[in-house]
């Protein structure tokens, strides 16, 4: 081995050995979704431990969206658009989220 490699291979083993970050798990419990009145909304839910907003889209199917604050959910339903705001406050907030495929993923714990 090269001088200047020296110890350089023993931590690409370590980088190797650890595992890459997970993406979340959908939330397991089945929110209770309140129908909205929106063009692109059909309805919204909040699951309060986990954080989870979950979205369900008249036309694109069901997202979950995680660490969404109590507060921004608020925002959300209380808007005059509620499709505006999600978008702003939520979509283009940066929170990670997931679709989900089906309402089986949408299981009880």
């Amino acid at each position: 081995m090269l001088p200047f490699l020296q110890g350089f291979s023993s931590e690409l083993e370590k980088l190797a050995r650890k595992k890459a970050p997970s993406k979340p798990k959908p939330v397991r419990r089945v929110m209770s979704l309140t129908p909205v009145a929106s063009s692109n909304l059909d309805s919204l839910g909040y699951d309060a431990p986990s954080k989870t907003l979950e979205v369900k889209f008249k036309s694109s199917g069901l997202y979950q969206y995680d660490q969404v604050p109590m507060a921004t959910f608020k925002k959300v339903m209380k808007a005059k658009s509620k499709g505006k705001a999600l978008n702003r406050l939520v979509v283009n907030g940066g929170y990670q989220y997931r679709k989900l495929a089906f309402l089986r993923d949408r299981i009880r714990e």
